[in-house]
């Protein structure tokens, strides 16, 4: 007579998280008053297609979970696994997913999948995290219904990965507009570091950012004001489109974008100009075009006060925003090409600030190579 594996569950107080060696969750019993259910997958990938043909799950869960965490699951979940999921989880208002295709790989799974995030978005879930999630261009699509979706925070983050050439081309930043539906009070849409050592990072190019804005934009005024967290740093925006922006989205209290620029002059007044009436934390991630690098190459310091704001800067716009605590800039994200990050204390404001490395010379030959055959970014260096 074959036995049901019990999967190991750790708890913590009103945590459960749950370790799967298999699909077969039909043991699994959190105790009463679990509010946060973490489930993990732990099975080698040769063995993922194996695991996918079945599953099973318990009759009855604590309907007190209304949070629940997926994380590993990289090749999916077996087709019906999650809609039947959902079914033991009426009440979920938080949902976060980490590495995964959690749309499979078969039009089953992608189905399914999408049939999963529907119904949770018109029945109650208020936050959903997307941590490494890579799904098809039409998926995000497909979640969208005639009913209104009850979410307000949306955080879609990604690791950079400084060895994968076509990284950015592999977000699914063409289908994101899908997901920026009125109601949203916080938004992010960000690439992270890589690691401790590596912080820095490539947004995508302005193109990839249009379905986006143009999503944003429609917004009525009246929904706009409700957003107080807004942040794209995940796409290169031009100071034009940031302004519209920020003149949109005026009640933002904490904002951070990924900005283009070229060497142009004013760019620091045209932050200080943009910011709204209630904004507490600017972050500024400065994407530099060749115009910048050959400027950093010829004078460093003009090129540098060009974007890192200075104590003249901070006093300046203190006085025309004095609701504001944090002002960080860098230059994609990276401290070896220079930052200046300003907080607001008690005693006033004080900075952390460095100037970055001086370019080698293997770098000052790229930028005067790309300058006289292209005109265009420096991807190489940056």
């Amino acid at each position: 007579m074959s036995t049901v594996e019990t999967p190991a569950v750790e708890v913590d107080g009103a945590e459960a998280r749950v370790l799967l060696t298999t699909f077969d969750l039909s043991a699994l019993s959190p105790p009463s008053g679990t509010t946060y259910l973490s489930l993990t997958a732990d099975f080698p990938l040769d063995q993922y297609e194996t695991v996918l043909t079945s599953f099973s799950l318990p009759s009855f869960l604590p309907p007190s979970i209304d949070s629940l965490h997926l994380s590993l699951f990289t090749y999916g979940y077996p087709v019906g696994f999650l809609s039947a999921l959902i079914r033991l989880l009426p009440n979920l208002r938080y949902l976060s997913a980490f590495t995964q295709l959690i749309a499979g790989t078969t039009a089953e799974s992608f189905h399914d999948a999408s049939t999963f995030l529907r119904t949770l978005l018109e029945s109650g879930l208020e936050e959903l995290v997307l941590f490494d999630v890579f799904v098809p261009p039409d998926f995000f699509p497909s979640l969208v219904g005639e009913k209104e979706w009850t979410l307000k925070k949306l955080q879609l983050l990604y690791t950079f990965r400084s060895q994968d050439q076509e990284f950015n081309s592999r977000l699914p930043t063409g289908s994101m507009a899908a997901l920026m539906r009125e109601g949203l009070t916080n938004i992010m849409v960000k690439i992270v570091a890589e690691n401790e050592e590596n912080k820095g990072f490539k947004p995508c190019a302005e193109e990839t950012s249009r379905g986006v804005v143009e999503r944003l934009m429609a917004w009525s005024d009246e929904k706009a004001k409700d957003v107080k967290r807004l942040s794209l740093c995940a796409f290169s925006l031009t100071g034009e489109v940031v302004d519209r922006l920020a003149k949109k989205f005026g009640n933002v209290e904490d904002v951070s974008w990924a900005v283009a620029v070229d060497g142009a002059s004013g760019v620091k007044k045209g932050f200080m100009d943009s910011l709204g009436e209630k904004t507490r934390n600017l972050t500024i991630v400065v994407d530099p075009g060749m115009g910048f690098f050959v400027e950093l190459m010829n004078n460093k310091d003009t090129a540098l006060n060009t974007v890192l704001w200075n104590r003249e800067d901070i006093e300046a716009v203190s006085k025309l925003r004095p609701g504001l605590k944090t002002v960080n800039t860098s230059i994609l994200r990276d401290h070896q090409l220079g930052f200046s990050e300003w907080v607001k204390n008690d005693d006033g404001w004080s900075c952390r600030q460095g100037e970055g490395a001086d370019l080698t010379d293997k770098e000052k030959a790229a930028i005067s190579k790309r300058e006289q055959t292209e005109g265009g970014r420096i991807e190489e260096v940056a």
